[in-house]
């Protein structure tokens, strides 16, 4: 499940009271210090006990009942233009519409409307910069988010002198890409720093500080909830409860100030503080029916929870709650009435025009149906689900998080692909592992600015008609109306759609889904190829892969489970990391086994479509006598390419000037000459090179891109994995996926000579997120990269035999560089770091 949060606590304010304002102390213990900006991560405690152990204190410490949990009634309006929020921010048209836009659940039109926003001191700048990461968030964009965090947290310890509204936001941002360690993290000192505070429920006069008491009640409230979703998330309903509880009698306290006769003059409490209270009633009323085993257990909260969404007018919340029942009602073997509850959501999701929420609420449903043996049934409410998918990708999508009510797109891939496999149906199989594969960039990607590639003029036209398809959505929404002119708009974004699939058809797939047939792709193989295609796989599934040639397609079961495949990769890791060549070795052997390479179709080279584990398979160590190549998709094999040439010169990158902050690679240095050597040109190294002579180099393109730096790979976000060149004054400059994506580095074939590039993420549709795919997505045919660090003398070895034998083909200059590699001495983990990507022998 996964579910948006908004800001807990705003307030528009009145003093209307001839006594003097009075000062409310506020004790807030301190937070440490956050890391630099851009890391995105925080700072970690140095106290040796357990973070969980710190939190279960801090839920367990004694906590008064609040006051009379109040109801709303009547309906309730985020700020208007002309009034002034809880800050003492005057609240201008846009702000206004900002607002709107994001309670309404349009993240593009709220950030619209906040690039349109001017500061006008500290305290707006800190509240702009804050809802614009809230609206981030809410979209599923967390990486942009932490990147708005980092200003985020400058401008509000200048503001209030400390961070922790900031922090709680980071740690939402954690919640929702399922990084709970690191969502623990971050929101413990939070809890920690306001373990003391409560807002008061009596005042003898107006408080002189109440921006100071929103702040603090809101990023109290703020972790207090996170806290509550990232423990049911984890279905630790338990502490779930606790953290749920604590925040709802908090809750009730401010619903009480607010609505107080005499006190409700200071405090009018506002739209988004409701929204935030259902929220937490939410995860109340679920976790209560789990932990009880008891369908009336929760009824009370979730019963609340819809009361608080009708008053703010907003059906995502009500449909939410509904969507929760069902949820509760599976997580406790309730099948039947988890599949009519679920019925009923998706009804009133198709009633309020929610696109996004009825593939989510179809998917729940689907699970219910499978859980209560009616499988028909479910295959046929599942492909409703990615219907309705395919509906909200790109254009319709609401931005919203990627899993929610515990599935996402993948799980239906997943479940597709097992009706597929029971029917026996391969070419149904191929298709529906081709469209979700290919749905996996729509969200990350769709809204991220890219120039300097074929079709940027195309992108450029689409995202203006997906502005418009949105703002229309909004109005449609607001006035309980019909979108005029929508089915124009979406035939126009069509034909826009072909024209840049025509220019750039890997870029096409971050704004449509695009998929091709079986029997177009065995017409495309190479003779004694074959593509062995990953299937989708949960922990305790058998390993399968889909054996693809031009007579045919068969199903092969390895024998093995996924977690034997995670067991024999760590043991490679640990051979890797302990420079051990017979651990090494055995582990290669347990994943040939565990793979059943004798099984597959003799072959000169194979091209594997990755899933799950196999995507940090090195499959150099597993297949001996062909090439091998990992491809982003099956009808990556229809692209029309040239031959790689070096017809443009080459442009070799080695050991950029990193001023300290990195350590210089020498042998990285000594590559790169070699390397440029035998295209008779000179390397860019040292301190020259920088992104802006790299690019200069490369201009308009290149035939071959060669970088031997430094990377990292950020797990939790994939796009700000990161190559590193020199930066300007001596420093290091980063690169990330991203900016990659944004603004191309051009060239046929690029040859990333670095720690962990190949590293990435399989998210929703089985994708691999990082920089490899980025230099796809900017016009490159073929790309190798390492998995793990490498010997220098080895690397040199493999990469000066990879492009002497380019001319022969990739995949043939592939298996020679390691076979060579291997006969030159050099250890599995040498000659097996190395994937070749994109490029294979036609």
């Amino acid at each position: 499940m996964a579910w948006r949060f908004g800001m807990v606590f705003g307030s528009s304010l009145l003093i209307l009271t001839a006594c003097g304002p009075t000062h409310v102390a506020v004790n807030v213990g301190n937070t440490p210090t956050e890391p630099a900006a851009g890391t995105g991560q925080s700072a970690r405690s140095t106290e040796p006990e357990d973070p969980e152990e710190r939190l279960a204190r801090l839920a367990g410490l004694p906590l008064a009942p609040g006051q009379t949990a109040v109801l709303p009634n009547k309906n309730v309006t985020m700020p208007r233009a002309g009034s002034t929020n809880a800050y003492g921010v005057a609240v201008t048209p846009a702000l206004q519409a900002a607002y709107d836009a994001y309670l309404a659940g349009y993240g593009m039109a709220a950030l619209v409307a906040l690039d349109q926003e001017q500061g006008a001191g500290p305290v707006h700048n800190w509240h702009i910069s804050a809802l614009r990461a809230q609206v981030l968030i809410m979209m599923g964009r967390s990486g942009d988010a932490q990147d708005e965090l980092d200003r985020t947290t400058r401008l509000e310890r200048a503001t209030f002198g400390r961070d922790i509204f900031a922090r709680a936001l980071r740690g939402e941002a954690h919640v929702w890409t399922g990084d709970y360690a690191r969502a623990v993290e971050v929101l413990l000192p939070v809890a920690e720093a306001v373990k003391g505070w409560r807002l008061p429920t009596t005042y003898g006069s107006p408080p002189s500080n109440i921006a100071e008491l929103v702040y603090v009640t809101t990023a109290q409230l703020r972790a207090y909830t996170a806290l509550a979703g990232q423990y049911l998330l984890r279905e630790e309903v338990d502490k779930a409860l606790s953290w749920a509880r604590r925040a709802e009698t908090l809750f009730a306290d401010v619903h009480y100030v607010a609505d107080h006769i005499l006190y409700g003059q200071y405090l009018a409490v506002h739209a988004d503080s409701f929204y935030g209270r259902a929220l937490n009633l939410s995860f109340l009323g679920a976790a209560e029916i789990v932990a009880a085993k008891d369908l009336s257990a929760g009824s009370d909260a979730l019963n609340r929870a819809d009361t608080f969404y009708r008053a703010l007018g907003y059906q995502p919340g009500q449909v939410t709650t509904q969507a929760l029942r069902a949820w509760s009602a599976l997580a406790i073997g309730e099948t039947d009435k988890a599949e009519a509850d679920a019925a009923i959501a998706v009804e009133m999701a198709l009633r309020a025009g929610l696109s996004d929420l009825v593939w989510r609420v179809q998917a729940l449903r689907g699970e219910a149906l499978i859980a209560g043996g009616r499988e028909a049934e479910a295959e046929e409410v599942l492909r409703s689900a990615e219907a309705a998918v395919a509906s909200v990708s790109g254009a319709l999508s609401s931005d919203r998080a990627k899993r929610r009510f515990g599935v996402g797109k993948s799980d239906i891939t997943y479940r597709l692909a097992q009706f597929d496999i029971a029917k026996g149906d391969l070419e149904g199989l191929f298709i529906d592992l081709e469209r979700g594969r290919a749905r996996a960039f729509v969200d990350m990607l769709a809204m991220v600015p890219v120039s300097g590639t074929d079709g940027a003029g195309f992108v450029d036209q689409i995202r203006a008609l997906d502005d418009e398809i949105r703002r229309k959505r909004l109005v449609a929404a607001s006035t309980n109306g019909a979108a005029d002119g929508m089915a124009a708009m979406l035939e126009r974004r069509e034909t826009l759609l072909q024209n840049l699939a025509e220019a750039a058809p890997d870029l096409a797939e971050v704004y449509g889904v695009q998929t091709v047939t079986l029997r177009q792709v065995r017409a495309a193989l190479p003779q004694r190829t074959v593509m062995l295609y990953g299937i989708p796989a949960i922990a305790e599934d058998p390993v399968r892969v889909l054996a693809i040639t031009r007579d045919g397609s068969k199903l092969i079961d390895t024998g093995s489970r996924r977690a034997d495949l995670t067991d024999a990769l760590e043991d490679l890791t640990d051979g890797v990391a302990l420079k051990d060549s017979g651990l090494q070795t055995e582990a290669a052997n347990d994943l040939r086994d565990g793979l059943a390479v004798d099984q597959w179709p003799k072959a000169d080279q194979y091209l594997i479509v990755p899933s799950g584990e196999l995507f940090f398979v090195p499959w150099g160590l597993v297949i001996d006598e062909a090439s091998v190549s990992v491809l982003p998709a099956g009808g990556w094999v229809l692209r029309d390419v040239e031959k790689i040439g070096t017809a443009r010169s080459p442009v070799v990158v080695g050991d950029p000037a990193f001023g300290g902050t990195l350590s210089q690679l020498p042998g990285a240095k000594a590559e790169a000459d070699a390397v440029a050597a035998l295209y008779d040109t000179k390397a860019i190294t040292g301190a020259a090179a920088t992104e802006a002579t790299v690019r200069g180099a490369i201009r308009s393109g290149t035939g071959i891109l060669h970088l031997a730096t430094h990377a990292s790979f950020e797990p939790a976000y994939p796009l700000r994995s990161s190559i590193y060149l020199s930066g300007p004054n001596g420093a290091v400059a980063a690169v990330t996926a991203e900016d990659l994506y944004r603004n191309p580095m051009r060239a046929d074939f690029v040859v990333l000579s670095a720690c962990e590039t190949g590293v990435g993420s399989a998210e929703a549709g089985d994708d691999f997120l990082g920089l490899v795919r980025s230099f796809y997505l900017g016009g490159s045919v073929g790309v190798v990269n390492s998995l793990w660090p490498v010997d220098d003398a080895g690397t040199r070895v493999f990469m000066e035999a990879l492009h002497r034998n380019l001319p022969s083909g990739p995949g043939t200059a592939w298996r020679i560089a390691k076979d060579e590699t291997l006969k030159a001495g050099y250890p599995p983990a040498v000659f097996g770091a190395f994937v070749l990507g994109g490029a294979f022998d036609r």
